[in-house]
């Protein structure tokens, strides 16, 4: 019994083919009675699973499916999904099948349905396609043939079919590309049929021989499909046609058998691109069709064939050859030319179209155009004619695209036009006749229209009729003008280069120009039509008076009057690229322009008199009007404007009224202003070469152009006025006596300088601007409400007095850094307003510069280095906004404060000192900083130099940074953040508190081989007890330490070699490491938490005379330390001394008693003056007051002394030791000044008169005990 069964639930398991049943998936047949139910029968499958029940397990989606060489069908209803599938037989698939990750199979048929997969398919045998989609992502390689068989539709989406063996497409199925899916053949892909392939977007890849055989219809490929025929490829068209719709590329060969066709549709702009050399080979026709681009020979690529038909677009990029061409319609394009060799015909009357390509008709080819169809040359396109181009039939219609199109007659062709002809019909456009052009009209008429240009090199007969040129022309060989017909020269240009006229017609010049090529001679000249003109490279010599009331005078020749000229009436009498000779008297009156363009030259050799108020002015590209002679503005009261290049070698006078130059210029000459009169620069840019100069009265204006000093040249201008322009060059200009900088700019690459020996004013917001030179102030110079820009490089060299005053400065837009040079005096007094060096610009003040900051601050922003000096008035600041460098000797001077703010580097090149400095940035460097008051608020302190503090340090911030040796000579005080110290010391010698009200703690951090040393007075003075301050670096301590109030941590080593430790009542100290005081004094009123703490020279000193010292830890007391305990009373802590040890007491040392205040104990009194949970050891001595003994009890929690004789004061013995020495010698005085802690036995024995006070007498009297006289 054989029973096909629905796939059981699947789990994580490998199935492997057993095939005890058939060759489907899922059989499931019955083999016999159940074993362990003989009620029951038994079942099994391919895949070795049994049981007394039809529901077996199947392979399902985390299976792993090996077939092992079996034949395998799947052809149930139901999807399939397995993990991975391996088959060395046959497998053949009908349904659905899901491989989640790769396949690799031997043969395999696909008849229906879908194979997908999430991993690569590799098939080793026959792949048998019939029908069906295969699915993925990732590539499917076929190691044998490929068989396309059946009706079945064949799909492909998968990113690419490699076939390695033979492809057979056969029958009537076609084949789809979906998503980008590529069809590769590496082999041979035979197509017997003429279906096609489709889908939504997909590349046949042909790298071995595409064959179409066997069918005489189309096999097509649609508008989606690319065909790409790669470099070892080969298209073999045997039979039909081979449409391509979609494009492609071809890198291989194409042959078409006769009778075949090659159509290249174009279809959605996707044209079929020859992308290398290929000769199309054999006698089939390769026909170009389409709306878009169907044929595009690739840049530099070949292409050559026999026989095309054009009605679409051929885009040639490389050259291309045809023996002949039909051209019935359509477009050739593209950069390359296209050459016929036999025939080109144009039999239609659709419009042939070159649209930017190359046409030629070769030498010995017949072209002939009989159809009414319009020729188009459009976008720059050309139609060269080396064989004979016969116009004949009809009207006949060139039409150029205004784009420089031409039609070329070559040395070798004939163009003959034997039918009414328009050249230019539409747009114009070039025709270039390098051999004969014979113009046979039956009507007369041959018009070349406006715009399209005639220039021959060779012959051209007018036989009949008319030619009018309206586009102008250019001639170098012969014009027959026959008797009876006439050359109209209507407009634009008509240019002569050793031209010859034989005929007698007569040649008139309406509205268009004379083009003068080659040096000629006119007798008789008229010009005074506006539209008229005479033009060309060559000269044009008037020998009687030249009356120039009208029109244009163009080209690069001259036109030479030699009999005198005048220039009159109200129109423009116009110059363009031509030059104007006046070799004897021109008058210029009225009100009609000179007008000079395109680089045209009025050149006075005699005299000019500019008698009105009217204008020389420039049109595209303008003029130059060279005065070699005398120039004379007189007569007028008003404004005579040059708005041409006007240069002066000679002498120009401004008698009267204004001269305005706004086409700029070069002198080397002379002006003369008069009072009242005025010179003007404007718009243009006005050359001054060596030894220019003005004088006069009047001034030397510039409004809007700019006036430049030449290379190497000096120039003098006596009084300049700058509003708006610009002073430029690579030379000198100097300013004698005044300059006025309303606004524009001073510009020059080095070693251009402009220098203002007098007084300069630079008032007002007007846009003020040094680009790339040198501006030396070496007089006297105020800028109000002014902000100079310094661009590309400039320099502003102070070498005299600057006075800013309100919201000013030095800025830059574009460019290199702008520099300012200070070595004289930078005075900022500007009522409270700030004047700024803006970022790109860099402030110098070289060694004799001096900076005073009066009133306002000053702001640098851009760099730079000073070695002079700075004075700040009080609660006056020049902030530095960008990395900065103070050489050696730079001084900060004044109330006043400078700023090194957040992000900024402050290198200290040498020694610097500064009066007071605000620190948010960074100094860096070797150099020495000595200041008298800083504010470090943030930042870092960085470099080999040392910072000495000497009156006052605050600091406060996030996080500040020390890198470089730091000397506090004064009072500082720390209130916020965080002190990170790196591989450096913080030398206190003077007074550091750290003082902070509010929560939060004050943190030291140290780094490498850090320290924090005292010298002098390091004080906490937190807000409460809990307060912290952590010291998380080495401390060294000579000084004095003392915790007033709040906690004091120190989380390293700890060193006291001499000083003292002060814990006040409110105050706390806490060692994180085990401490060993080698000297000094550690005394306490409160408590002091440590592991372990060693006195090896040191004093314990409880209480504030007297206390209790809380000690949480262990104390060893080594031989050289001591306890100094006070005694005033028996109240424990409140009269007298108590140590409170937590841990362990290893007593040794010495026991130091004193008493204070006049206290006398009796003996038998005991006082408890050491508690320990611990101790082991005894005290190696005890000192007590002189004439005092006491005795030691060592108890199992504490230490008691009891005191077994009294004494009587010395006097003059204030240390109880029971002589007058040093020691009580310096006590003495502090009982003078006031009874104080330092003096232990009270200052009862100071009293050496005994009458109850210490005064001048005690004085007299300790000297005698003290020397012993």
């Amino acid at each position: 019994m054989v029973m096909a069964m629905l796939p059981a639930a699947a789990f994580a398991q490998d199935f492997e083919w057993k095939g005890e049943c058939d060759a489907e998936w899922f059989t499931v047949c019955d083999v016999g009675p159940c074993p362990t139910d003989p009620d029951k029968r038994h079942y099994k499958n391919n895949w070795g699973k049994e049981g007394c029940s039809p529901e077996l397990e199947f392979p399902g989606p985390p299976s792993r499916v090996d077939l092992k060489g079996a034949n395998v069908e799947l052809v149930h209803e139901n999807n399939v999904e397995i993990r991975s599938l391996v088959s060395g037989g046959h497998f053949l698939l009908s349904r659905p099948l899901n491989v989640t990750e790769s396949a690799h199979l031997g043969d395999f048929t696909l008849v229906a349905h879908s194979l997908t997969a999430g991993g690569a398919i590799t098939i080793a045998g026959d792949f048998n396609w019939r029908g069906g989609d295969l699915i993925g992502t990732s590539d499917v390689t076929v190691r044998n043939a490929v068989n396309m068989t059946s009706l079945g539709a064949k799909t492909l989406n998968v990113p690419r079919l490699v076939c390695e063996g033979p492809i057979q497409w056969r029958d009537t199925g076609d084949i789809q590309l979906f998503g980008g899916a590529v069809l590769e053949n590496r082999l041979t892909m035979t197509v017997r049929n003429d279906e096609w392939i489709s889908g939504n977007g997909g590349t046949l890849l042909n790298n071995g021989t595409f064959s179409k055989l066997d069918s005489f219809a189309a096999t097509q490929l649609f508008e989606t499909i690319r065909f790409v025929n790669g470099e070892t490829g080969a298209i073999d068209v045997q039979s039909g046609a081979l449409l391509l719709d979609g494009g492609g590329e071809s890198r291989g060969a194409i042959g078409l058998a006769a009778d075949t066709t090659l159509q290249l549709n174009g279809r959605g702009g996707k044209p079929f691109i020859i992308a290398d050399d290929t000769a199309i080979g054999g006698e089939g026709l390769v026909w170009i069709s389409g709306t878009g681009p169907g044929l595009v020979v690739a840049d530099r690529k070949e292409c050559s064939a026999r026989n095309v038909l054009l009605t679409g677009s051929l885009r040639a990029d490389g050259p291309t050859y045809f023996d002949s061409m039909t051209w019935q319609g359509g477009t050739v394009e593209g950069s390359a030319p296209v050459e016929i060799s036999e025939e080109l015909l144009l039999p239609a009357g659709l419009a042939c179209t070159i649209n930017g390509g190359k046409l030629r008709n070769a030498p010995g080819s017949i072209a002939e155009w009989s159809g009414s169809g319009e020729l188009r040359i459009l976008a720059g396109g050309e139609f060269r004619n080396g064989g004979t181009l016969a116009l004949l039939g009809p009207q006949k219609r060139l039409t150029f695209g205004n784009s420089g199109e031409k039609l070329i007659n070559e040395a070798e062709g004939a163009l003959i036009v034997q039918a009414d002809t328009i050249f230019g019909f539409g747009q114009p456009g070039s025709v270039v006749n390098e051999g004969v052009f014979n113009i046979l009209a039956p009507t007369a008429q041959c018009e070349f229209t406006s715009g399209t240009l005639l220039e021959s090199s060779h012959i051209v007969n007018l036989g009949a009729g008319t030619l009018m040129l309206r586009g102008g022309a250019s001639t170098g060989g012969l014009i027959d003008i026959s008797p009876g017909t006439v050359l109209v020269l209507q407009s634009q240009s008509f240019a002569v280069s050793d031209t010859q006229f034989p005929g007698t017609g007569l040649l008139r010049i309406g509205a268009g120009a004379l083009d003068v090529k080659t040096p000629t001679t006119i007798p008789n000249v008229e010009l005074a039509n506006a539209a008229g003109s005479v033009t060309g490279p060559a000269p044009l010599t008037v020998t009687g008076k030249l009356d120039f009331l009208a029109g244009t005078m163009n080209g690069q020749g001259q036109t030479v009057s030699r009999g005198g000229m005048t220039l009159r009436g109200t129109s423009d009498k116009t110059l363009s690229e031509r030059t104007l000779v006046n070799e004897q008297q021109a008058t210029w009156r009225d009100s009609g322009r000179i007008v000079l363009s395109n680089g045209a030259v009025f050149d006075n050799d005699g005299t000019f008199q500019a008698a009105s108020d009217a204008v020389i002015a420039p049109v595209s590209g303008g003029g130059t009007f060279n005065n070699d002679g005398t120039f004379k503005k007189a007569g007028s009261a008003g404004v005579t404007n040059i708005q041409t290049v006007f240069d002066n070698a000679g002498t120009t006078s401004v008698d009267s009224g204004t001269l305005r130059l706004t086409g700029g210029g070069t002198s080397e000459g002379k002006f003369t202003i008069a009072a009242g009169a005025a010179l003007e620069v404007a718009a243009r840019d006005y050359i001054l070469e060596d030894g220019a100069e003005s004088t006069g009265a009047g001034p030397l204006k510039v409004i809007s152009g700019s006036v430049t000093a030449a290379e190497g040249a000096t120039a003098r201008v006596e009084s300049f006025r700058l509003a708006g322009g610009m002073v430029k060059g690579q030379g000198n200009l100097t300013i004698t006596r005044a300059f006025e900088w309303v606004s524009g700019d001073i510009a020059g690459p080095a070693p251009a300088v402009v220098r203002s020996e007098g007084t300069l004013n630079m008032d007002g917001a007007g846009s003020k601007r040094v680009l790339a030179g040198t501006f030396v102030n070496a007089g006297e110079a105020t800028a109000d409400v002014a902000v100079v820009i310094l661009n590309e490089g400039a320099i502003w060299e102070n070498s005299g007095r600057l006075t800013m005053k309100d919201h000013n400065g030095f800025s830059r837009q574009f460019g290199a850094t702008g520099k300012f040079n200070n070595r004289g005096v930078l005075e900022k007094n500007g009522a409270n307003r700030e004047s700024k060096f803006f970022s790109g610009v860099e402030f110098n003040n070289l060694a004799s510069g001096v900076v005073n900051v009066i009133d306002g601050d000053l702001l640098i922003s851009g760099g730079g280095s000073s070695r002079g000096s700075f004075f700040l008035a009080d609660d006056r600041t020049v902030f530095f906004e960008k990395d900065y460098t103070f050489e050696g000797g730079c001084r900060f001077v004044g109330l006043g404060s400078p700023w090194i703010i957040d992000g900024v580097v402050a290198t200290l090149a040498g020694p610097v000192e500064a009066q007071n400095l605000t620190l948010t940035g960074r100094i860096d460097g070797p150099g020495e900083l000595k200041v008298g008051t800083l504010g470090w608020g943030n930042g870092t302190m960085s470099g080999s130099g040392t910072t000495i503090v000497e009156r006052e340090l605050s600091m406060g911030g996030e996080v500040l940074s020390l890198r470089r040796s730091l000397q506090n000579l004064g009072r500082a005080v720390w209130s916020f953040g965080t002190l990170n110290i790196t591989d450096v010391a913080f030398d206190n010698r003077g007074t550091f508190v750290a003082f902070r009200e509010n929560f939060g703690e004050l943190r030291v951090e140290g780094f490498g081989v850090a320290q924090f040393i005292n010298r002098g007075l390091f004080q906490t003075q937190r807000g409460l007890p809990n307060h912290v301050v952590s010291m998380d670096v080495n401390f060294v301590n000579t000084g004095t330490v003392e915790a007033i109030r709040g906690k004091l941590v120190f989380k390293r080593d700890f060193t006291q070699t001499s000083g003292a430790i002060r814990v006040m009542k409110e105050g706390l100290i806490e060692f994180e490491r085990p401490v060993r005081f080698a000297g000094g004094t550690i005394g306490a009123n409160s408590q002091v938490n440590v592991t372990r703490l060693t006195n090896e020279g040191g004093v314990l000193k409880p209480g504030e005379s007297p206390g209790i010292f809380t000690l949480v830890g262990d104390l060893e007391q080594l031989s050289e330390g001591s306890i100094e305990i006070e005694l005033a009373g028996y109240a424990p802590g409140d009269e007298y001394d108590v140590l409170v040890i937590t841990g362990d007491a290893a007593l040794g040392g010495t026991l130091d008693v004193r008493l204070l205040d006049g206290f006398e104990p009796l003996v038998g009194d005991t006082f408890t003056v050491i508690t320990h949970a611990s101790s082991t050891g005894v005290l190696d001595n005890v000192l007590a007051p002189c004439g005092y003994e006491f005795a030691v009890h060592y108890n199992p929690t504490d230490v008691t002394l009891e005191v077994t004789a009294v004494g009587v004061p010395t006097p003059g013995d204030l240390d109880g030791d029971c002589d007058v020495d040093l020691a009580d010698y310096r006590r003495f005085f502090d009982c003078i000044t006031g009874p104080g802690g330092g003096v232990p036995q009270g200052c009862e024995p100071a009293d050496l008169t005994n009458n109850g006070q210490i005064a001048l007498d005690d004085v007299a009297a300790f000297q005698r005990v003290f020397t012993g006289s």
